[in-house]
């Protein structure tokens, strides 16, 4: 796998979502001036960077490893705010399948929407990392496996870690440019699931924006309106799913 075949996938992504249509993918640095403002979502698709690694066999240098860090920009216009930005980029990354062999390792991260003046729009990127593994490489052992809910549907884990923190709303008086004061508004939550694929044949892989979580076992947490933040897959089968939601009480 190279830069070519993940800008494939991620080309393939754009075009099977409909949250994508109309949607212009280009270059990271296109030959070209760029829209100013922009007027519709554009995807521009980068090589953030690239590393082979070897070992010395017999006198000969030998392959082992070559890493990729791609970078997609998705840029949203101004007036659409920066949520909007960021719920394109969860979009993308619920539809993005990556044609990789059971040697090869994935990660994908999510960062914050930021404001591009030069273009006037809001940009959010998703940095999408491959390596590929030497056969000696192994994978980590997790414990027992348990069950957990995501939409509904049991998924076997092995190790599921919880951390939440309040969501306090700001409140503004008439005239005021700053808040005179903030009110709760629940929990966020931070999950973070660890399992092996092979226990149930099923990927995570697939959750899609909003979604339900339902941990009973271990933590007794349940969360709305959740997404997948990052994602990473190690020998194909061992997977980490980090995942943000609004904790909810039944």
């Amino acid at each position: 796998m190279d830069y070519n075949d993940i800008k494939k996938c991620i080309e393939r992504a754009v075009a099977h979502s409909d949250e994508f249509k109309d949607c212009l993918v280009t270059d990271a640095f296109p030959n070209r001036t760029a829209d100013n403002p922009v007027k519709r979502t554009i995807c521009a698709i980068g090589l953030l960077g690239a590393e082979d690694r070897s070992v010395e066999s017999y006198g000969e240098s030998v392959k082992i490893a070559s890493d990729f860090s791609v970078f997609v920009d998705i840029y949203s216009p101004a007036a659409l705010g920066g949520a909007h930005s960021q719920s394109l980029a969860f979009a993308l990354l619920s539809e993005l399948h990556l044609d990789y062999y059971s040697r090869y390792s994935e990660s994908t991260k999510i960062l914050a929407a930021e404001f591009v003046s030069s273009c006037h729009a809001y940009k959010t990127r998703i940095v999408i990392s491959t390596s590929y593994l030497p056969d000696e490489k192994s994978s980590l052992t997790l414990g027992d496996s348990f069950n957990a809910l995501f939409n509904g549907t049991s998924y076997r884990c092995r190790k599921i870690n919880c951390s939440l923190s309040p969501v306090r709303l700001p409140v503004y008086c008439y005239g005021e440019e700053v808040p005179t004061a903030y009110h709760d508004a629940g929990e966020r939550v931070e999950i973070t699931v660890e399992r092996y694929i092979t226990d149930d044949d099923k990927s995570l892989r697939e959750l899609k924006y909003p979604f339900r979580f339902d941990d009973f076992v271990l933590n007794g947490i349940m969360a709305e309106d959740c997404a997948v933040t990052e994602y990473e897959v190690e020998d194909g089968l061992r997977e980490r799913v980090k995942i943000i939601g609004r904790r909810v009480f039944e």
